[in-house]
């Protein structure tokens, strides 16, 4: 069926040896913040934010006029 055995690309990988990783790599914090971010960025980013926020509030104040009697 299939042109290759999936049962022998296992072992094979299975055979190869596992290098040492060295514990002395640092790890970045999930709330570091991150120094290539520039302001622009941010700023943009925000904007899109505050937009999408707007739309969401647009979209409920239509249902609340839908929903009035």
């Amino acid at each position: 069926m299939f042109p290759f055995n999936i049962f022998k690309k296992k072992k094979k990988l299975q055979d190869l040896p596992i290098e040492n990783i060295p514990q002395d790599i640092p790890q970045q914090q999930f709330n570091e913040p991150q120094e290539n971010l520039s302001d622009d960025l941010i700023n943009s980013k925000l904007d899109t934010i505050n937009a999408k926020l707007d739309n969401i509030e647009m979209r409920l104040k239509k249902i609340e006029e839908l929903a009035k009697p």
